[in-house]
């Protein structure tokens, strides 16, 4: 069941936290911003609105790393499929990458070299 949540509203950080809700400490949706304009040569041929959707979904992805697709999609309610192209389309831009440490546990982190031009971003 998706939440009621503005996607817009929840990476500008207008939404509260709540029990369903819980920014982590590296929540900073404008350096991911700068970060998707930095690899805007990795993520070519796609429509503005797409931009912005792979943007949130990234967000979602840095401030809740380690979860799986449908944890994301809960998260973002974008429908489970819409989520895994976008997914499929930040791993081909090298920007995520699914870890499994064991069967059936795993899940999505930011690349190093994403974690390298965010720091470098926020310095």
């Amino acid at each position: 069941m998706p939440l009621h949540i503005n996607i817009q509203d929840l990476i500008a950080g207008r939404t509260v936290e709540s029990d369903r809700i819980e920014y982590k400490k590296g929540w900073n949706p404008g350096s991911i911003y700068r970060s998707i304009c930095a690899f805007e040569g990795a993520i070519e041929g796609v429509t503005k609105r797409v931009k912005e959707k792979l943007t949130a979904v990234l967000s979602v992805i840095a401030a809740n790393e380690g979860k799986r697709t449908p944890e994301y999609a809960q998260i973002t309610g974008i429908n489970a499929k819409s989520l895994e192209r976008y997914i499929t389309t930040l791993r081909n831009a090298e920007l995520i990458f699914f870890s499994q440490k064991a069967t059936q546990i795993g899940g999505y982190y930011l690349t190093d070299e994403l974690r390298s031009k965010l720091s470098n971003a926020n310095n």
